[in-house]
């Protein structure tokens, strides 16, 4: 039922996990499960290249208008 790193802590230490720790791990691995299936879009990485050009693109004006210095 955990996945996430807790439950290997609590399974060394022979422990069990209260109800609140089950769901907030729960919580937090469908979070990370639906963050990582987000970023492996084809529109999430062209979104990510696209504002790393501007970014590029912004420092290289403002490079050029500061100058030698």
């Amino acid at each position: 039922m955990l996945d996430s790193t807790n439950a290997t802590v609590y399974r060394e230490l022979g422990l069990s996990p209260g109800c609140h720790t089950r769901r907030l791990a729960l919580l937090r691995d469908m979070q990370a499960r639906k963050r990582k299936a987000i970023c492996s879009t084809w529109k999430y990485k062209l979104r990510r290249i696209q504002l790393k050009n501007r970014r590029v693109k912004s420092n290289a004006v403002k490079e050029l208008r500061e100058g030698d210095s």
